[in-house]
């Protein structure tokens, strides 16, 4: 097992080079790859970020949206949360199957005093509560487990980052399963720092599996990465047209609609005779992307007086002021 023990704190970066790696090393070269993020939510690959998180709140809380390569569910990173990523040959023994990967770390939580398990849900868990999220991804002959460690996370603002939408939203996909969660550093009997913790897992880890060394930069990994970035992670089309067909379900004239949202854009409105929003078709389905479209394009001269903001709001309830 080869060590990687990144420095940066940027989440998109973070996600490209995980799928980077999964994609281009030798199948006979498994890394442990360690980072800390700056705060971010992080949503599975098939998710909605309209129903998994307060998604017009994450400018005034100080966080990335982060769309990552694998399934499961959302995940909230922060500088108290450490993440790592195990990216090994695939083995079918291992797919679905997190226990190879997280026993040894249960037993180093253990070790530390932490009362860590495994539970049918792939989480580790202490005392009931939910310390790390995991997932995985397969590709190309490899694979990649990983998964989030709340040491000492800001969880007040974990939960008004997941704070779910008041927002009627239909879907067949899947949301996340919400559950308590705590940070491992309630329960340590002596004094740890974040960096601290990070070695001592590497150093836990690379016993259990064999340390062949740490993993060496080769000098395009990060021109790769950052193209991968701008190009994919950074992009709407990954962010959120990758998101699947859904319906929001809200109020015009006092009247129920049924809003359309298809590829994270705009896709019409069922329920209204109204006409105003059809410049609006294809539009990316944001409040400020649509109120600049609204006004730059549209003629109104409305039976009753509705403001931009008011027309806005009611195919896009999801603005708070």
């Amino acid at each position: 097992m080869y060590l990687l023990h990144s420095e940066s704190h940027d989440p998109l970066y973070h996600a490209a080079l995980e799928e980077y790696l999964v994609r281009s090393l030798p199948a006979d070269m498994p890394v442990f790859l360690t980072y800390i993020n700056a705060p971010a939510v992080v949503i599975g690959k098939n998710q909605i970020p309209w129903r998994e998180c307060a998604l017009e709140q994450l400018d005034e809380l100080g966080m990335t949206l982060c769309r990552r390569v694998s399934g499961g569910g959302t995940v909230v990173h922060d500088p108290g949360n450490l993440n790592f990523a195990f990216i090994v040959p695939s083995d079918i023994r291992h797919v679905n199957n997190y226990a190879p990967f997280l026993e040894p770390i249960a037993a180093f939580l253990q070790k530390i005093g932490v009362p860590a398990t495994l539970n049918e849900r792939n989480d580790l868990v202490m005392d009931g509560f939910k310390i790390s999220g995991n997932a995985q991804f397969t590709s190309r002959g490899r694979m990649i487990s990983h998964g989030t460690l709340l040491f000492n996370s800001d969880l007040k603002r974990l939960k008004r980052a997941l704070a779910a939408p008041s927002v009627v939203i239909e879907s067949k996909a899947r949301a996340s399963v919400r559950s308590p969660v705590a940070c491992i550093s309630e329960r340590l009997t002596f004094g740890m720092t974040m960096e601290e913790f990070r070695q001592e897992l590497e150093k836990n880890v690379g016993a259990h599996f064999g340390v062949r060394g740490d993993f060496v930069y080769d000098e395009n990994i990060d021109e790769n990465v950052g193209r991968m970035v701008r190009e994919k992670y950074a992009s709407h089309d990954w962010l959120y047209g990758r998101t699947p067909l859904f319906f929001v379900h809200s109020v015009w004239e006092d009247q129920p609609i049924r809003v359309t949202v298809r590829n994270g854009r705009f896709w019409g409105i069922e329920g209204t005779d109204s006409a105003w929003w059809e410049t609006l078709y294809g539009t990316p389905y944001r409040y400020q992307t649509l109120y600049q479209a609204f006004v730059q394009n549209v003629e109104i001269k409305p039976s009753k007086p509705y403001t931009h903001s008011e027309r806005i709001r009611g195919i896009y309830p999801f603005y708070e002021s």
